[in-house]
């Protein structure tokens, strides 16, 4: 501003001389011009230098943004193969579950095997020595009980003195009117527990009938009725039994339960 008041006063004074006031007008117009020039060029220098440091700026917060969205990228890396990783354990951890139910079946099974094997080595082993007749009286109430059936038949239920291995049981009946004959029962038969059987009968007398009753005792298993239930205690269950596409109805006996 000094300048300008100072370029002011020296034009004043070159009025006074024309030649030399074109002279000073022409010089004053150059110097005012740079003076102009350089205030611009500062200003210009000046908006040069802040926008520089405006993107120096910008510059170093797209580097943080950058530097955060590789830190992110990595965050999410890690937890997708966290991810990954309790995913492949989940599957293990099934795997093993799944493992452990076929190793219990398996185990189970190897089970049920080795007690077969162990009940067929005891029935080999001597297995005629094993064999027993039981022989029951009509008048034996304690081991012989009498269920009325249809069609003239009779449901008799016989305890027999030891327990007996499946398959082993034959029946043979007496009608004991003065002829001795011994009829072997075949047909449905049922084990009822433990020792308690039932068989069919049809158009016999049970007031003379005997019983003679072939098995193998299993002497392993003592846990046996030692007297016979009342009828009461029994119920029929419709069973289909036989073969050849033909299928007869008989009524199983069975314990209430």
């Amino acid at each position: 501003m000094e300048l300008f008041k100072i370029l002011r006063e020296e034009a004043r004074n070159l009025r006074k001389y024309p030649w030399s006031f074109a002279i000073g007008l022409v010089v004053i117009a150059s110097l005012t011009f740079m003076v102009v020039n350089w205030h611009y060029a500062q200003a210009i220098q000046a908006k040069d230098s802040t926008i520089q440091s405006r993107e120096a700026v910008i510059q170093s917060k797209e580097e943080t943004i950058t530097t955060k969205e590789r830190a992110l990228q990595s965050i999410q890396q890690t937890v997708s193969a966290k991810d990954d990783l309790i995913i492949s354990l989940t599957n293990h951890f099934f795997k093993m579950v799944s493992f452990q139910d076929d190793l219990s079946v398996a185990q189970g099974n190897l089970l049920k095997q080795q007690k077969k094997l162990e009940d067929m080595e005891y029935w080999i082993q001597d297995f005629y020595g094993k064999m027993t007749t039981d022989t029951i009286n009509a008048a034996d109430k304690n081991r012989l009980l009498f269920i009325p059936g249809t069609n003239n038949t009779v449901n008799v239920v016989f305890r027999l003195a030891h327990y007996a291995i499946p398959g082993t049981v034959k029946v043979f009946a007496n009608a004991g009117d003065g002829i001795v004959l011994r009829q072997q029962i075949g047909g449905f038969q049922n084990t009822i527990d433990a020792n308690l059987h039932a068989i069919q009968l049809q158009n016999f007398n049970t007031n003379t009938l005997s019983l003679e009753v072939e098995y193998a005792k299993d002497l392993r298993k003592t846990n046996l009725y030692q007297e016979m239930p009342a009828a009461t205690l029994f119920e029929f269950v419709d069973k289909p039994y036989g073969n050849q596409g033909k299928t007869v109805i008989f009524h199983r006996l069975r314990l209430k339960q």
